[in-house]
Parts: structure tokens; sequence; C-alpha cells
């Protein structure tokens, strides 16, 4: 395990120990808790690139989304989960940068239909129980 892949799945932990201990599951601040989940899958997204020796150093490290989502529908390893995360991705953009009145079941539905299914696939495939 590279350190890069260790950081990633550091950071993506401490997302996930953040989100757990202020209960963001239950929260009123349903645009920071969509935001908390979608950088979880970020870093475990980016544990899982940074390690493919199938793809260019530019698709390993992405600098910014835009290469990051385009990577995700490349790797081999993420194709699966490419729509779910893609839609937290657009998910957290609506939070941080529109108007908009959520449901009260947007985010346990964004956590059901998306959040779970890629942190699942993607921890089982870096060996994370």
């Amino acid at each position: 395990m590279n350190l890069d892949k260790k950081f990633h799945i550091s950071k993506a932990q401490n997302n996930e120990e953040f989100y757990e201990k202020y209960k963001l599951s239950e929260t009123e601040f349903v645009d920071w808790a969509a935001t908390v989940l979608f950088y979880v899958c970020v870093h475990y997204v980016d544990a899982v690139l940074c390690a493919d020796i199938n793809l260019t150093s530019y698709q390993q490290q992405p600098e910014n989304h835009f290469a990051r989502n385009k990577a995700v529908s490349q790797c081999l390893k993420l194709k699966g989960i490419a729509p779910s995360y893609l839609n937290l991705y657009q998910r957290s953009l609506d939070a941080r940068y529109k108007q908009l009145a959520f449901p009260s079941n947007f985010l346990a539905t964004l956590e059901t239909n998306d959040y779970q299914p890629v942190r699942e696939l993607i921890r089982n495939q870096l060996g994370l129980t």
C-alpha cells in the first residue's frame, strides 16, 4: 500500500467518523451532510485510482473533480459505481451551490441508493471490512 493510498483511506475514514460523531444522518443541515458523504467517497475513489497501474498518471492523481469524474468512468474497478458516484457529486453541487429545498427523505435516499453502494464496493476492493 503506497502512501497516497493510505492518506486517502485515512481521510475517507476521518470524514466517516465526522459524519457519525455529529449524527449528520439526523441533521437539519442536509446540504452539509450530503457534502460530507460525497467527500468520503472522493477519498475512497482516490485511494483506488492512485493504486491502479492500468491508469495514466493524470487519472491516478486527478487534479480536479472533472478529471476525477472522467477517471471514475474509465477505471474498470470503479465502472460499476460510476453512476452512483456521479450522482453524489451532482447532489453535493446542488447542496453547495443551489438554493434547493431538499425533500425530507433526501439524505436517507442518497445514503441508501448512492453512498452505501460506492462505499461498500470500494472498501471491499481495498480490503477494508
